[in-house]
């Protein structure tokens, strides 16, 4: 009976520590920000990104600075970063986010030629704050679909956090955005 009891108690643990390594957290003090992972993605810190993609540091404060990515392959990736928002320079947030986003859209429907692109925009809630969500669907002659997933959100520090999902298999695209999703502001 002890034996057994023993080994039970050997397979707790064991297990229980498989678990608690399974996912990976990300934390950020400064927007008092966490958020798990998910399974199966590489995870780059800002600088680690940067280097990947064979891109110098950015070292301009008024840029945006990359927090963390992660990534299942070339075309399903989670991109988390923030800017300091200057309201003297940059004016309202609001008509400034729709100036971008419309440049965005401007900007892809020039180059892609022949794709068909769709786009919502709407308000959503993650952690208890409200996100802008501007989305765009990128749809192929080939049938190929490739979304774009930008939340947006400016904090009382004018910090303003991003989160950019792109992906071309919705499966992959859901596991990202539930990790964002399940993020928890203000512990």
């Amino acid at each position: 009976m002890k034996k057994s009891f023993g080994l039970i108690f050997l397979l707790f643990i064991y297990s229980a520590s498989t678990v608690a390594q399974s996912t990976v957290n990300f934390k950020n003090d400064e927007l008092k920000w966490t958020m798990n992972h998910p399974k199966g993605f590489k995870v780059y810190n800002g600088e680690e990104w940067l280097a990947a993609q064979n891109l110098p540091p950015n070292e301009d404060p008024k840029q945006s600075k990359i927090l963390v990515v992660f990534q299942k392959d070339n075309a399903n990736y989670a991109e988390f970063s923030t800017r300091l928002f200057d309201p003297i320079i940059d004016g309202d947030y609001d008509k400034a986010l729709a100036k971008v986003n419309g440049l965005l859209y401007e900007t892809l429907h020039g180059q892609m030629v022949g794709a068909a692109i769709e786009t919502e925009q709407k308000t959503v809630t993650v952690g208890g704050l409200n996100f802008n969500l501007f989305i765009l669907s990128i749809k192929y002659p080939s049938a190929q679909v490739i979304t774009i997933e930008i939340y947006s959100r400016l904090f009382e520090n004018n910090q303003e956090l991003t989160a950019s999902i792109l992906y071309a298999l919705p499966e992959q695209g859901e596991l990202m955005r539930a990790a964002f999703l399940g993020s928890v502001f203000g512990e």
